[in-house]
């Protein structure tokens, strides 16, 4: 659980996502990725992840997750 990784099992937070691994390469996201990265590590606690069905918002908070 990402929770327990990043020291916040303990704090009220909590992720319902597996951080397991996938079968398909990460392509074409960095951008957003390194954005979303970026803003939690400086300080932001919520990143919110919009747009149409299928478009990977999923995989992209996976990522995030495992930036993090």
């Amino acid at each position: 659980v990402v929770a327990a990784r990043a020291g916040l099992a303990h704090s009220g937070y909590f992720c319902w996502m597996s951080t397991g691994r996938t079968d398909t390469p990460f392509v074409g996201r960095a951008e957003e990725l390194g954005s979303a990265v970026a803003a939690l590590s400086g300080g932001c606690r919520l990143v919110t992840l919009a747009g149409v069905a299928g478009v990977g918002k999923t995989r992209l908070a996976g990522e995030i997750a495992r930036c993090r």
